[in-house]
């Protein structure tokens, strides 16, 4: 029997929750797009609650955790490593139900698990690792720069800058580029990198422009609850924030999730919802 969110997937009819109707042009809209993905957690509280409520706990208590030792200097760099190793495996699951529900409305994960983590969500944490790893490209340049500083090699020093600054801004462009592989594996229609990378031809400085659009709301929030709590403040006030923090944290992992998921439904016209009926919505399976 087929699953039903992939079904729901499918048929996803509902109008209001994608760009319904759109078909992909020269230009995304980017203030639809970003103001749909921020009202979306807010529209979808249940789902959100339910989806993510896991991984909120999960980081809730590293963060709590982490805090509460902190102090006596048990916490180091691999302690911290292995907890954003978690947090991004936790959170996986939720990104790709996410994406499911922007495209295909809250039916697309009504039958899902509360961690599900089968074929789906491994290849998106693979996607996830590896775009990580790419950031590894610098690091020789980095080196270089370093070694030419240390050595007084001054035409050196301009090489290994020009090479570090051009590397640098090839992976930054590939990486924004390639951001809608992820909703692309969450939905199932992954068809490869060198389509992915020609679906966002010319759309790098709208993705990100969107990507800071809709996470600079969240960051200036969790500095503001940052700041409600000094060092020496009592433990159940740090708990309070660190909680509302962590709220927040899903809010703008959902937020990000469905912003490429909108940007994927624009640049993919079988993911277009028509709002002429079902039968002109196209498989997305």
């Amino acid at each position: 029997m087929e699953d039903p969110s992939k079904a729901a997937l499918k048929g996803a009819t509902n109008s209001g929750d994608g760009l319904v109707g759109q078909t992909p042009g020269n230009n995304l809209p980017l203030v639809e797009i970003g103001l749909q993905a921020l009202a979306m957690p807010f529209k979808h509280l249940l789902p959100l609650i339910r989806l993510g409520g896991l991984p909120f706990l999960f980081s809730l208590a590293c963060e709590i955790i982490g805090n509460a030792i902190r102090s006596t200097g048990l916490v180091r760099s691999i302690g911290a490593f292995w907890v954003v190793l978690g947090m991004t495996v936790v959170y996986v699951p939720f990104e790709i139900g996410w994406i499911r529900l922007v495209i295909g409305g809250p039916s697309a994960v009504v039958n899902r698990s509360l961690f599900p983590f089968g074929r789906t969500e491994r290849r998106y944490l693979l996607g996830v690792f590896l775009m990580a790893c790419s950031v590894l490209i610098v690091v020789p340049p980095a080196l270089g720069i370093k070694y030419a500083v240390d050595t007084f090699d001054h035409n050196l020093q301009l090489e290994t800058v020009l090479l570090f600054l051009w590397i640098f801004v090839a992976v930054v462009v590939c990486l924004i580029r390639l951001l809608i592989v992820f909703p692309a594996i969450a939905t199932n229609t992954y068809r490869g990198l060198t389509a992915t990378w020609k679906q966002s031809s010319g759309h790098f400085e709208e993705i990100a422009i969107l990507d800071s659009m809709v996470r600079l709301p969240w960051f200036v929030i969790v500095e503001i609850v940052a700041r409600m709590a000094e060092p020496y403040s009592s433990f159940a006030l740090r708990a309070w924030v660190i909680a509302a923090q962590c709220v927040v944290f899903l809010f703008a992992q959902a937020t990000v999730a469905g912003m490429l998921a909108l940007v994927y439904q624009h640049l993919t016209p079988e993911l277009a919802v028509s709002s002429e009926g079902p039968n002109s919505a196209a498989s997305v399976s």
